[in-house]
Order: C-alpha cells, then structure tokens, then sequence
C-alpha cells in the first residue's frame, strides 16, 4: 500500500470515526504519528522524538539494560579485594545518554594495606563535557561484616572513564583509606546515574 504523505490535521492513515488521529509522513525518511490533530511520536534517522520537536540532539536514540561484571582495583596501596562470584555485577539501565547503575557486591576478600577502591568496567564511557559536567557522584553504602567504616563513602565517576572511586568521608573531607573498611562478608551498595560520552 502506497500512499502521499498527509498533514497533521489530516494524517495519511486515520480512522473514519477519529479522522485526525493516525499516522503521517511529514519529510521523507519519517514517520509520525498523531492524535487529536497534533503530532505526539516521531521517528526519522535521529531517533525517537515526542511532540511537534524535530531537533536531532533531543532524539532519544537509545536504551538498553542488562548486566556487568565490576572489577575491584586500588589505588595508594598494596593487596587486593575480590568480589563473591555470586555477587559480584551491578544492574544498569541506559536511556538516551544517561546510565542508571545499582546494585550489591559482596566483599569475598581484602588483603590491602590501605589505599581507595575503585570499581572499573562501567558498561559505558562517562562523558567529558565543557566546564566538568560529565563528572558526578554515586552512593556508595557499606553493610554488615565487622568493622565496616561506619562514617560512610563518598563516590565519584570522573569524565572519559569507566570507574567508579570510592573515598571515605568523615562530613568534613574525604581520604583515600576506603579499601581497608570493606572487610570479607561485607555488602557494598551501589546505586546512581552518569552521563555517557
């Protein structure tokens, strides 16, 4: 079935009883679709748009989910942390260019003598935007195993990486002495959002 492309009043394919609902052709390679008279969808080679906008930066051009393996590493100290096999993958959902991470790790064993924890091998490259705006910060929570730094973490991703630092914070200042708080059979809560490059 061919067909000429149709207004938003008037939509190419509509229904008899509902004449400005359906869908339309408005430029070639799109597709959108309308209710009421005004454009609410459309898809051209950008992406995904809503409404009447036609800008390609506001295309929503992606999602995914699923799950990935985090890899422990330190930094300003010797000896190594290693996850539980059965508990060592965070979640994470991906819309458009912003990544949703969660999820538990459990502290198998630690052997540092000091030094922060880093979690590499985020699913997606964080961005590296003008004036610092591809860095922010993720929660990070100790729970359960004696010992556990009670003061709490504060959590960064920088800009073009795939890591998460985790420093701990006493509510005035942060150091880099995390790794010596997660001792084995300790969970270590993970859950924010970064911009991807």
């Amino acid at each position: 079935v061919r067909a000429t492309g149709g207004a938003v009043s008037a939509p190419t394919y509509s229904f008899n009883n509902d004449t400005n609902t359906g869908m339309t052709r408005p430029t070639a390679d799109t597709l959108q679709f309308v209710t009421a008279g005004a454009a609410r969808l459309r898809v051209d080679s950008n992406g995904l748009m809503f409404n009447s906008d036609t800008a390609a930066a506001n295309a929503l051009d992606d999602y995914e989910e699923g799950t990935f393996v985090a890899t422990p590493t330190i930094s300003g100290g010797s000896g190594a942390i290693a996850f539980n096999t059965t508990n060592n993958h965070l979640s994470y959902t991906k819309i458009g260019n912003v990544c949703h991470v969660q999820g538990t790790l459990q502290i198998a064993s630690n052997s540092v003598n000091g030094g922060r924890l880093n979690i590499t091998n985020l699913p997606f490259t964080s961005a590296s935007d003008d004036g610092l705006g591809g860095q922010t910060i993720i929660h990070a929570q100790i729970s359960a195993g004696s010992g556990s730094q009670a003061s709490g973490y504060i959590s960064s991703i920088g800009e073009g990486t795939t890591t998460v630092q985790i420093q701990t914070y006493t509510g005035v200042g942060t150091s880099n002495d995390s790794a010596v708080t997660m001792v084995a059979d300790s969970f270590l809560l993970i859950g924010g959002s970064y911009l991807t490059a």
